[in-house]
């Protein structure tokens, strides 16, 4: 009779033995679980800060107000590596054509980033990049108003109703 009930009170350690065990492995997988998830969110954040400062410094990049004569082709510059005046048009689109590839570079990446951000964060922060696209775009137009400028000096149809006043 003592020894059934030592092999009863074994039996009920091995049971519950194994119930704890199977909880704390239940408890360690998540624990894992959170902290991979933590991880992939971690690093998809950092990318997506990562892309957005290289569009801030693309945005640098194309609005720098200097433009250096060994920007422009060297057939359009004279020997003392200024651009000819006969190539003025030509020349400044050649330069602002060569400063968007680094926008269009920097913007391919964050829309390829935002696209993993959507689909792990879902569309709650869609509107900044909305706003990214919306001052690229101004940029673009800016850019061609002003080469439109160049082209036709005297025109004065680039203005727009407001600066006309």
């Amino acid at each position: 009779m003592a020894c059934d009930i030592l092999i009863n009170i074994k039996e009920i350690a091995v049971g519950i033995s194994a119930v704890a065990v199977a909880y704390f492995a239940y408890q360690g997988l998540n624990t894992w679980q959170r902290e991979l998830k933590g991880k992939t969110e971690y690093q998809l954040a950092k990318d997506v800060l990562h892309a957005v400062y290289k569009v801030r410094e693309a945005f640098k990049h194309v609005r720098h107000l200097l433009i250096y004569g060994y920007e422009y082709p060297e057939e359009m510059t004279t020997t003392s590596g200024h651009l000819s005046p006969e190539y003025e048009h030509e020349g400044t689109a050649h330069v602002y054509q060569e400063r968007w590839k680094k926008m269009d570079e920097a913007f391919s990446e964050l829309e390829e980033i935002y696209l993993e951000a959507l689909v792990e964060w879902g569309s709650e922060f869609q509107n900044n990049i909305i706003d990214l696209r919306k001052c690229r775009g101004e940029l673009l137009v800016a850019i061609q108003q002003l080469l439109s400028r160049y082209k036709d000096p005297d025109e004065e149809n680039w203005m727009n109703e407001e600066e006309k006043k």
